[in-house]
């Protein structure tokens, strides 16, 4: 068994050997970048979970530093546990992170996986650019209903393009509407199963 000073030393190692390499593919064309992000897209889901994790903190800072500063989007498709698919830019962090974990936030994933039933309900409140929300409306199926609050507007709006993306609007069941402060009374959309009940506009 490895001791925890040299497990530290270990993952130190993989972060500052990512940010090199990272920094070294700062200046390869963009369709190499995108194919170095998928290929380890795809080995991370295929790995062990303890070698997947030090994968991750590798590929994390690799893809972090290639598009650096880098100022446009950049947008793979990635399929989760067969159920659906999301288009994540991974030029941002929090996406980034989806796209690369293996299984984004374990334990709150495994949770909904082993805990909601088909006809239930889940609330999703912050729910950013909609993984939670996306795997919920499958796993509860059309009888089911996700709500989900988003107050960010970027991330609102990503919400609906991940949505629309995945065509959960084409799903049958209760229908749903998406308000937001400044229209309080008047529906700003209709979807069905997948539905954006809420969003609080700071402005």
């Amino acid at each position: 068994m490895l001791s925890n000073k040299i497990k530290k030393r270990i993952i130190i190692f993989f972060l500052k050997a990512g940010i090199f390499i990272g920094k070294i593919l700062k200046f390869f064309p963009n369709w190499f970048k995108k194919f170095t992000v998928i290929i380890c897209g795809k080995i991370i889901v295929i790995l062990p979970d303890k070698i997947s994790f030090l994968f991750f903190s590798f590929i994390y800072e690799v893809v972090k530093h290639m598009y650096w500063k880098f100022d446009g989007q950049v947008f793979l498709l990635r399929k989760y546990f067969h159920l659906f698919k999301m288009k994540l830019d991974v030029v941002k962090k929090t996406q980034r992170v989806i796209y690369l974990q293996k299984l984004y936030q374990p334990n709150v994933s495994n949770y909904l996986l082993k805990n909601l039933k088909r006809g239930g309900a889940l609330i999703d409140i912050g729910a950013h650019v909609g993984f939670y929300s996306l795997l919920g409306s499958k796993l509860l199926g059309e009888g089911g209903r996700v709500f989900s609050f988003e107050a960010e507007n970027t991330n609102f709006h990503f919400l609906q393009f991940c949505q629309k993306s995945c065509n959960f609007a084409l799903k049958t069941g209760e229908s749903c509407r998406n308000f937001n402060r400044r229209t309080a009374t008047k529906p700003v959309m209709e979807i069905r199963n997948f539905a954006i009940v809420a969003h609080i506009d700071h402005g």
